[in-house]
């Protein structure tokens, strides 16, 4: 009996058609075979040990499934994963048995804070969680490795990475680790910095990649100066390795706000040292109509040499997601700033506060925005509101981003350091001036300052 192979095929096209979530795993792999079985000249490999063993993406594999099944640290990547044609982006997870959500800036349900520290030498390693709303309680979800300060965050849609930072003090931390969103087993290593910084700014990439970007990278020991990095560090949240070193900022900074859209990340502001360069190094012509801007303001004494001058800077700049370069100026930040954070709405990037100066402490009780579509533009919403007994500071807090609203966590509540609050403030994207409020507390007892803050 002859075997009809377009009719083969066109029952394969049926199927696949009417596939959903519904399907097991397996199924969706048939489809998959079926599907190319009898395509001339086509090459495959469905089955990986590992999500490093993927092809490089491109336009010829847009829309191949492919399953990767390996002993992975923490059980790292093992699922089926989708070419998008410019990456690979991984949509069931074999571990937990979950279908995995589009990448997405803001959570739907639920903040989380990492890590932290209330006083300089003692680090934390809680993880909590809270469900967003307006009135929110912090419930344990598990620990990291190990206690954390002073680290950078990165998401995707299942998982919290927290990387860099300072675990004993004061030696900057390599590893980039990762607890899960859906269930409270604590941290697990899935990584590591090439190079060592705390202080730096965390991003997330739709394509399933973690940046760990600038920060400061000098064990602090009064004779030597603070080396500020300026390095652009990029890894996959898909398997376990080391970071790639892929462009520089254009200044050596720390201590900046972070936004992230879909396409870009974004770093404003921060502290610079004279040494990493020095103001004088840089000139009009090579960065734009009006240049980077120092602040007049110096930083008082310097983290790393006591008596020595750091500078707030005022420099906005963007690197892309979809290549690996340098980053680019785009603005100056009105007023300069250092340790402020950065929340993001679906088109928009917040700025939540920032010192001003150190000597003496001045804070910034300003929240602004700009749109992701026009980032040069900066639009102020106006002065916040006194929320609780303090003036409404709020600087090196954590910040989680929901659909609707920005909140932020664990601060420094007053214009004199070192005060700490462990308040969560809530603000509407749509927010005037006053338009936050309390909603909450991180902890009981005391608060909590440079943790890492994530969403779901």
């Amino acid at each position: 009996m002859a075997i009809s192979v377009p009719a083969l095929l066109d029952s394969a096209q049926t199927y696949a058609s009417a596939a959903d979530s519904s399907n097991e795993a397996i199924n969706l792999l048939q489809i998959v075979d079926a599907s190319h079985a009898y395509t001339s000249g086509y090459t495959r490999r469905n089955y990986y040990d590992s999500a490093g063993q993927l092809p490089t993406a491109d336009s010829s594999m847009e829309g191949m499934i492919t399953l990767v099944k390996g002993t992975q640290a923490g059980g790292l990547g093992n699922g089926l994963y989708l070419c998008t044609g410019t990456a690979w982006t991984e949509f069931y997870d074999l571990d937990s048995g979950d279908y995995i959500d589009p990448f997405s800036l803001q959570g739907s349900t639920s903040g989380f804070v990492a890590g932290g520290h209330y006083t300089f030498a003692t680090a934390l390693n809680s993880i909590g969680t809270y469900s967003f709303g307006s009135s929110v309680t912090l419930s344990d979800h598990g620990d990291l490795i190990s206690a954390s300060a002073y680290s950078a965050p990165s998401n995707d849609a299942s998982y919290g990475y927290v990387h860099g930072g300072v675990r004993t003090a004061p030696v900057p931390n390599p590893s980039v680790d990762r607890f899960s969103f859906s269930s409270s087993t604590g941290g697990t290593n899935v990584g590591s910095l090439s190079f060592s910084y705390y202080y730096a700014a965390g991003f997330s990439s739709p394509s399933s990649y973690g940046y760990n970007v600038g920060g400061q990278g000098q064990t602090i020991i009064p004779s030597f100066p603070s080396t500020y990095g300026n390095s652009i560090q990029k890894f996959p949240l898909t398997s376990s390795t080391t970071s790639t070193d892929i462009g520089d900022l254009v200044v050596n900074v720390h201590r900046q706000i972070a936004n992230n859209s879909t396409e870009y990340g974004y770093n404003s502001g921060g502290t610079a040292s004279p040494w990493s360069p020095s103001p004088t190094a840089f000139s009009a012509p090579t960065l734009g109509p009006s240049g980077p801007s120092w602040g007049p303001g110096s930083y008082g004494t310097n983290d790393a040499s006591p008596g020595t001058t750091d500078f707030f800077v005022a420099v906005r700049d963007k690197f892309p997601f979809a290549s690996d370069t340098n980053s680019s100026w785009i603005a100056n930040l009105n007023p300069f700033r250092s340790s402020g954070t950065g929340v993001n709405s679906s088109d928009k990037g917040f700025f939540f506060t920032g010192y001003q100066r150190t000597s003496p402490w001045i804070g910034i009780n300003a929240l602004q925005h700009f749109p992701f579509a026009s980032d040069t533009t900066i639009t102020s919403n106006g002065l916040l509101q006194t929320v609780n007994t303090y003036p409404a500071v709020y600087v090196e807090g954590s910040g989680s981003s929901s659909t609707d609203y920005g909140y932020i966590h664990g601060s420094r509540g007053t214009a004199s350091y070192p005060a700490i609050t462990s308040d969560i403030i809530r603000f509407p994207w749509s927010a005037t001036g006053g338009g936050e409020t309390d909603v909450g507390d991180i902890t009981s007892g005391y608060g909590r300052i440079n943790a890492t803050g994530h969403q779901v």
